[in-house]
């Protein structure tokens, strides 16, 4: 069990500052599926400035990170071990289970249990479980997950890299330029601000605890055969922080910088059989991709297109069925 606990344990103080200045600043239960399918569907423009910056911010610095320290990145190579049809399979389940389950394993495990909201407890413990289960069972589904195979991309990930970065950090500056001179509000422009910051605490402690690394989440939930728990340490990490904060501002009744109260998970939002089958799709395809959505656009602009056009596409795609089917 040996791994980077010391990297693991400033990765989920990170996590765990993003998503506190996420809850205490703006409200905001972090839900990155949730951002990351609704920035499509977005019905005023500074939600979907915001919505923007906050996945904009993730990609940049995740590219930042790889340009300069490839640890907590797994190659292209381990990224290629799964065919085209293994990503399709993965993306959707992850899609679809995150929408019936009305967020990711961020939303119901770093922010759900630090505000002890039962049902978040129960549908990250499900995640877990049915990610541990796939990691058994893709080792008997190895011949389907290598159909359409793709050894070679033709893009390197540094090249790739550093024109995402560019980018990345281009639009954000647009974005906040436009905020400022047409929306002329300041707290739509404070909720850039603090979806900025919000994704560059979260993306930095993704990496520096390998939550970005396909193998590592792999090992985190290969609890039956070869178990690595520093993955698990970022987010007990994270979780702890939280709890500390949250109840502070929810017991001191702090306001935010933006004009809105805290939200909270409710039982009304998560019926059981929703709760329960989304949980366990959601893990299916956890196991079987080794990312969850926000690790997934962090290192969206290295893995081109395995998870570029591929994985995310049919995240996405998994949503709208969810949502049609509701």
């Amino acid at each position: 069990m040996g791994g980077d606990v010391g990297g693991a344990v400033l990765g989920g103080v990170l996590v765990g500052v993003g998503t506190s200045i996420n809850y205490a600043l703006a409200g905001r239960l972090t839900n990155n599926f949730k951002i990351m399918s609704r920035i499509l569907t977005c019905k005023s423009s500074w939600s979907l400035y915001w919505k923007s910056c906050y996945m904009l911010v993730l990609i940049f610095v995740g590219c930042l990170f790889f340009l300069t320290d490839k640890k907590g990145f797994d190659d292209a190579g381990e990224i290629g071990k799964m065919g085209a049809l293994g990503w399709i399979i993965a993306g959707f389940l992850v899609g679809f289970g995150a929408k019936l389950a009305g967020g990711c394993s961020t939303y119901h495990g770093i922010c759900g249990i630090p505000l002890f909201n039962i049902p978040s407890a129960l549908g990250f413990l499900v995640m877990l479980l049915a990610g541990a289960g796939m990691t058994v069972l893709k080792k008997k589904m190895q011949k389907v997950l290598d159909i359409a195979k793709i050894d070679k991309a033709g893009l390197e990930p540094e090249t790739l890299a550093k024109f995402m970065a560019v980018v990345a950090a281009v639009l954000i500056v647009l974005i906040l330029i436009l905020t400022i001179c047409k929306e002329k509000d300041r707290y739509k422009t404070r909720h850039i601000i603090v979806a900025v910051a919000s994704g560059a605490f979260y993306a930095s402690g993704s990496v520096l605890g390998t939550k970005t690394k396909k193998s590592a989440n792999e090992k985190m939930l290969s609890f039956f055969d070869g178990f690595e728990p520093t993955v698990l340490y970022v987010y007990l990490v994270a979780m702890a922080v939280n709890v500390i904060v949250f109840n502070l501002v929810r017991r001191n009744s702090m306001t935010t910088l933006v004009g809105v109260g805290h939200r909270e998970p409710k039982w009304r939002d998560h019926y059981p059989w929703r709760l329960f089958v989304g949980a366990l799709c959601f893990g299916l395809g956890w196991g079987l991709s080794g990312l969850t959505p926000g690790p997934t656009m962090i290192v969206f602009g290295l893995y081109f297109p395995h998870v570029m056009i591929i994985y995310v596409a049919l995240i996405i795609g998994g949503y709208f069925l969810a949502k049609f089917l509701d």
